[in-house]
């Protein structure tokens, strides 16, 4: 380890810890399907809130590894403080999320990213993200997510949510996380080899 890259490595560790957190949301979804015969109005809502809880962890952890590679010279503290604004500006907007992170958006397959509530459809009785994903046939893929408001609180959240996903779209839920898990290990390995490269 060269002298000069302590304070990456060490908050590197720690940005991998983050993503840790993240896949063992998709880890612990993934077992609630597993394990349920149908689904019912608990298991929907904790797959959504598992779900809305990896979706925003995993690509902010790749947005924290750029951040640790640009900075790698600096002192721990201030790499620290710069992960700590980028992370706090982009909140809980998944869209806004995905956003920074072109590269995981293409290995996902990500077209689209669009927020369906209240405020962006009058009529609407949910508070969810909706990707459009290119699922290399005629039709594209979406896959329905609540947004975190709407699945802790329901019809006490700002933007009401009261709508449901079918089991297929818990499927569609899983196998979707899954896959941003793996991409998202990708993405950073890739990262940081071709960081060392230099």
């Amino acid at each position: 380890m060269k002298k000069e890259s302590n304070g990456r490595n060490q908050v590197i560790g720690e940005v991998m810890y983050l993503e840790t957190i993240g896949s063992d949301f998709v880890k612990s979804a993934t077992l609630l399907h597993a394990n349920n015969d149908g689904g019912s109005g608990d298991y929907l809502n904790t797959i959504n809130l598992l779900a809305s809880q990896a979706l925003e962890l995993l690509p902010k952890s790749l947005i924290a590894t750029s951040i640790c590679l640009n900075k790698n010279n600096n002192p721990v503290a201030e790499i620290h403080r710069a992960i700590n604004k980028k992370l706090g500006c982009l909140g809980h907007e998944i869209d806004d999320i995905c956003d920074e992170v072109p590269e995981l958006k293409t290995a996902l397959g990500i077209i689209k990213i669009e927020r369906i509530n209240g405020k962006t459809h009058k009529e609407a009785f949910v508070d969810e993200f909706r990707f459009t994903i290119n699922n290399n046939s005629v039709v594209n893929k979406i896959i329905r997510i609540k947004n975190l408001e709407g699945a802790r609180y329901g019809l006490f959240a700002r933007n009401k949510d009261i709508g449901g996903n079918s089991h297929r779209d818990m499927q569609n839920i899983i196998d979707f996380l899954n896959k941003l898990s793996e991409e998202t290990a990708n993405i950073r390995v890739k990262m940081i080899n071709e960081f060392d490269k230099k």
